[in-house]
């Protein structure tokens, strides 16, 4: 299996669609995720082929064409100040991240059986640790290495970019605070990407970096 990630602007809310695929060419039966902020739920269709026919996907893709599952959470609330890219999936593990601009993380296990409200025991919501954060900082794109169970966030603030390292993601207790284990410091600013996988990290940093 291979992943694609698609970013996406629709409405009033900022989306990381994540999809997951069988090598080739074909999307039949890869699903589709995205967190709409409006109603804090996330978005699912099974079947990708269907939103990349096209003879039949119009110009916005959620108003036209219903998901399969729209799945729901008190906790969905929690990230509803959806970071930009702060969505991100384990393949590996079934597991479904949401991550807020202020550093709250919201993670949904057995993704792909969840059609309605998740149970209370499959999802889980944490933070990023207050201390060693930048001045006036905001975070960005999640991103998650399944062959370690490492998750990647950026942060931006006045004057340099950090990615924080989150080891054992899929394990972090209700109400956790995660700590600062930063990978990268620098002067750069504007830092809105960074990818990860099978150990190698890389990071896009809007001046340069």
């Amino acid at each position: 299996m291979a992943s694609r990630f698609f970013l996406g602007l629709a409405a009033s809310f900022l989306l990381l669609v994540t999809g997951c695929k069988d090598p080739g060419s074909s999307t039949a039966g890869s699903a589709l995720y995205t967190f709409d902020s409006t109603t804090s739920q996330v978005f699912i269709w099974t079947d990708m082929e269907k939103l990349y026919d096209s003879a039949a996907i119009p110009p916005n893709i959620p108003s036209n064409i219903p998901p399969t599952y729209q799945i729901s959470s008190s906790l969905f609330s929690q990230v509803s100040n959806l970071a930009w890219g702060g969505v991100c999936f384990d393949q590996k593990r079934g597991v479904l991240y949401l991550v807020s601009a202020t550093g709250t993380i919201v993670r949904v296990s057995s993704i792909r059986t969840q059609t309605g409200t998740v149970p209370s025991a499959q999802v889980f919501s944490y933070s990023l640790s207050s201390t060693g954060r930048l001045t006036n900082s905001t975070f960005g794109q999640a991103n998650l290495d399944a062959t370690n169970d490492t998750l990647y966030i950026t942060e931006n603030g006045d004057s340099s970019t950090q990615i924080w390292v989150l080891t054992g993601a899929s394990t972090q207790a209700q109400n956790a605070v995660v700590a600062l284990q930063p990978l990268l410091i620098g002067g750069d600013t504007g830092g809105t990407g960074v990818s990860a996988a099978n150990g190698v990290v890389y990071g896009f940093m809007a001046n340069g970096g």
